[in-house]
């Protein structure tokens, strides 16, 4: 597990030697935005009348937050992408194929 501990306006990971990789599935803004909508419209709950800026605090949250912590996870070499607007099979494929390098030890060594 990943903890992430706010340090001044850097954040210090706890348990970075454990982790032995991140799949990061990488879409565009515009697609996030798309199926941010559709989740919210999908919602029947009462005061969601604000879907804009609903949307708006996700993205900043993600932008500020994940995406921070996704860099210091590549800087260790442990971030993988994989390309989330394929079609759900192709997606699954490509996870499929990571973890088959995980578990033949080419990505990430033995584990423990």
């Amino acid at each position: 597990m990943l903890v992430m501990i706010p340090e001044g306006s850097e954040f210090c990971p706890v348990g970075m030697d454990r982790l032995k990789c991140v799949i990061l599935l990488d879409i565009s803004e515009d697609y996030s935005r798309q199926r941010l909508s559709e989740r919210i419209s999908h919602r029947d709950e009462v005061g969601n009348n604000n879907e804009s800026y609903s949307i708006d605090c996700c993205l900043s949250i993600f932008k500020n937050q994940t995406l921070q912590a996704c860099k210091m996870i590549d800087d260790d070499e442990k971030l993988r992408v994989i390309d989330g607007e394929l079609n759900n099979d192709e997606i699954l494929e490509d996870i499929l194929e990571l973890f088959d390098q995980m578990i033949s030890n080419k990505l990430v060594g033995e584990f423990t």
